[in-house]
């Protein structure tokens, strides 16, 4: 399933209440600043860490597939006083007027590219939207090395909110698989909203991630043309080889003189 079908509906409606991962904002507003605007931010869903950038002055536009996470995006900035530029496109296929000095990802969005020939893509647009010079920030994680991964039994894990609103009792349930032979976390996610002891919404999707390691990645991104590669954790220190989250910081080479 593509993210613009997964993120839709009732899972667009819940995602800000069951996200478990918050981008830290400074980390890509400094990153930003050093290499310099405008920058690009792809999957930016509803508005964070976006709307935040923005309001610290920065030119950040944003990109996503699926047009009802923008619409939250949209309606978080007019909230907020923000005027914003987003873009409903696919990152593997996207093609956008501007040229950029940053283009980042802030969380694992990438991986949601299963196909290796929609990571390849992705990061060839990547590149053909930096300037030289310009620099890619893609966060990435390996899941059987994550906290996470005891829970991996395929039993289903439940999450619960009540919404203040109305008192609905808001739950997704997860069950998930490692397929490590493809790299990929295998899930099923059932979103439910529950008034009075019944189901009055519900939706069951699949949902999958590709994970690489280090090495495969550094690889994957020469051969799209970028160079000096680092990799930090998001404490901007380097990353240990083996760690189990990192941030890969790549520059499209500067023009020769």
């Amino acid at each position: 399933m593509k993210t613009s079908q997964f993120y839709t509906g009732l899972v667009a409606d819940l995602y800000d209440e069951f996200v478990s991962y918050r981008a830290p904002v400074e980390f890509y507003a400094n990153l930003i600043r050093q290499a310099g605007e405008p920058a690009l931010e792809l999957g930016c869903g509803t508005g964070h860490p976006l709307l935040d950038l923005v309001e610290a002055g920065l030119n950040v536009h944003g990109l996503d597939s699926s047009r009802d996470m923008l619409a939250r995006c949209e309606a978080r900035a007019r909230a907020r006083g923000l005027r914003i530029s987003v873009y409903e496109q696919e990152m593997q296929d996207f093609t956008l007027p501007t040229r950029y000095h940053t283009i980042f990802l802030a969380g694992a969005s990438f991986m949601l590219l299963s196909d290796d020939r929609d990571a390849e893509r992705t990061l060839q647009r990547i590149f053909h939207h930096l300037e030289p010079g310009g620099q890619a920030i893609i966060p990435l994680y390996i899941p059987p090395r994550s906290p996470e991964a005891e829970n991996a039994t395929d039993q289903w894990q439940i999450r619960e909110r009540v919404r203040p609103s109305d008192g609905a009792t808001l739950r997704v349930c997860e069950r998930f698989h490692y397929d490590s032979a493809r790299q990929l976390r295998v899930s099923i996610l059932r979103y439910e909203v529950i008034q009075d002891g019944a189901i009055v919404q519900e939706v069951e999707r699949a949902w999958v991630l590709r994970w690489y390691s280090q090495r495969q990645f550094h690889h994957l991104l020469h051969e799209a043309g970028f160079t000096s590669l680092r990799v930090l954790g998001e404490d901007g220190k380097p990353a240990p080889t083996d760690a189990p989250a990192f941030v890969f910081i790549a520059l499209r080479p500067p023009v020769s003189a």
